[in-house]
This record gives structure tokens, sequence and C-alpha cells, in this order.
């Protein structure tokens, strides 16, 4: 009886040791299978996140190079025009006369439908004749004042209009008030003037028609006598065409889930696929915290960030003539 006993209870000990090891076996390869998992997963996520990045970043390229390919193509026209003026000081003989000028104006916005407006537009005196010989005005000089100043549009109809200049538009130039967003009114003219160098203006909202406004930028060139500065010369690009590639950018990215936005240097929105009625104004303005991540990735020393499930992305612009991004 005692030795039946002994042997239940070595029988019954040596089974609760084989059953503690089973179950202490058991959890380690569980807690390792679940840490496997766990490594797995975050390797996966980790991996799925940087080709997310990666592709965000390629994409984000892509559509800041066409951009930065447009504008730097609509700066050779005022470029060219500006260099032959300025070497028409130095050999008047092969100066075009301001009829001349008018019409390469006239017909270099005629062929370039990407170009809203082209001008030329000088200081009194600024320009190779005299200003007194055209005081009594023509189309391509002020009335009373004689300087030389072509200025073309494009209609909204696809038409071409030369708009006439008076003392006062021609005076309007000079107008150091500031808007809303501190930047002058004569802007487009100053900057170069102050400056002596390219300027790419601020996008800003114009009258193209009465009742019909269009967000517009301007690319500007001044124009230099033994380095004066003695007149400007420009064109005006209607921002649409950029709203457009953001819409188009946004459609391609993740079943049109992404948000596409394209700002200038005073972080004023140039176009957004998603902020349409924000166009030409503060990028401070976006609702709830868009705005301070928008802002957070700007002066982010990574292209990208993380933050809140989402990713965003950046790509700086680059216009050489002017040095800005």
């Amino acid at each position: 009886m005692n030795e039946m006993s002994l042997r239940n209870k070595l029988l019954l000990f040596v089974t609760a040791i084989l059953l503690s090891s089973s179950i202490i076996t058991t959890y380690f390869l569980w807690s390792a299978l679940e840490n496997a998992n766990a490594a797995i997963v975050t390797k996966s996520k980790s991996a799925l996140e940087n080709e997310v990045r990666h592709s965000l970043a390629r994409q984000t390229g892509l559509y800041g190079e066409r951009i930065a390919t447009f504008i730097n193509q609509a700066y050779r026209i005022p470029a060219v025009i500006s260099g032959t003026i300025e070497q028409a000081y130095k050999k008047p003989s092969t100066a075009p006369s301001r009829e001349q000028l008018q019409e390469i104006l006239r017909g270099i916005i005629g062929k370039d439908t990407q170009i809203s407006s082209i001008y030329a537009q000088f200081e009194g005196g600024g320009y190779l004749d005299s200003d007194a010989e055209w005081s009594k005005g023509a189309q391509h000089s002020v009335v009373d004042k004689g300087s030389l100043e072509i200025y073309f549009v494009r209609n909204a109809d696809g038409s071409i209009s030369q708009q006439p200049i008076d003392l006062a538009t021609s005076n309007a130039k000079y107008d150091e008030t500031l808007n809303e967003f501190g930047i002058r009114n004569g802007e487009w003219y100053l900057c170069a003037k102050n400056k002596l160098q390219p300027c790419l203006m601020e996008p800003y909202l114009y009258e193209i028609s009465p009742g019909h406004s269009e967000l517009m930028t301007s690319l500007t060139f001044p124009v230099l006598r033994d380095g004066k500065f003695t007149g400007v010369v420009g064109v005006d690009l209607n921002l649409p065409l950029f709203q457009k590639q953001a819409e188009e950018l946004s459609k391609t990215l993740y079943d049109g889930t992404a948000s596409v936005l394209l700002l200038s240097s005073k972080k004023l929105i140039v176009s957004s696929s998603q902020h349409k009625d924000k166009l030409g104004r503060p990028l401070s303005e976006l609702a709830g915290d868009e705005a301070e991540n928008w802002n957070r990735l700007l002066t982010s020393d990574t292209p990208t960030l993380v933050k809140n499930h989402y990713i965003w992305a950046r790509y700086p612009i680059e216009i050489p003539m002017v040095g800005q991004t």
C-alpha cells in the first residue's frame, strides 16, 4: 500500500514537472512568436512608410520641376528683350524704334499663348530717342510725358489688345502703398528698379475683363544703361495653369486622397487641390492644424514629415534668374 502510494506520488510529481515544462516552453514559444510577429509588422510598416515617402518625394519633385521649367522658360522672353535694348544702348544704330519694339511685343504674345500680358515700361528719358518727340502721345508713349510704355494683354476670348497708358497709370508704377500682405502696389516695377535684378512677383488677382479675374504673377527684368536703371520688360502669367496641374497630380496619388499645395516665397497659396477658395491667400488661413503642419514641414531639415497618420512632402522650386525658391 505504501509502495503504491509512493509510486503514485512519484508519477504525479513527474507528470507535474513535465506539464510545467510544457507550459513554460509553450509560453516562451508564444512570446517568441508574438515578438517575431511584432517585429515583422514593425518592419513591414517601416518599409511601407519609406516607400510612400519616396513615392511622394518623386511625384512632388516631378511637379516642382514642371513648374520650374515653365517659369524659367517664360523668363527668357523679358531677358532677351532687355538684353537687346541694352546692346542697342551701346550701338544705337542697331536699336529698334518705338514702333518696332511695339510690334515685337505684339508678335511675342500672339505666338506664346501661356503669356497673359507683356510690357516694356521706361523711366522718363529712359529709351534711346527723345521723349519730347512723343509728348503728344502715341500707342507706345504717354501723353504729356512722352515716356515709352507699351502694354499688351490677352483678353478672355484669346484676342490680343494694346492698353493705352495715361499719365496717371504711368505714375502708378511708383506707388509704394502696401497691400494687406505688405507688398507695394508698384512692386512689379519698383522691385527691378530697386534691386537692379529680375523679380518674380507674389500671386495677385487681376481683372482681365469686367467681372472676370484670374490669379497671376509677373516676371520682370530690368533694363540697364551703364549699370543704371532705365526701365522694365516683363510678362504676366495666368496661374490657373498651375491649379490645373495641382488637381491632376492629386488625382494620380493614392486614389485622389492626396492634397497638393503650391506656395509662393511669402507663403501665399498659388494652387491647391483642396482649397480653391484660398488661392492668393496666406497659408495661415487654412483651418485646423493644416497650416501648422505645412509650416513644420517647410522648416524641417528633411523633405518629408510624418504626423497623425499622414505623410507630408515638399519640394523647393528653384528660379535661378531671380535667385530664389
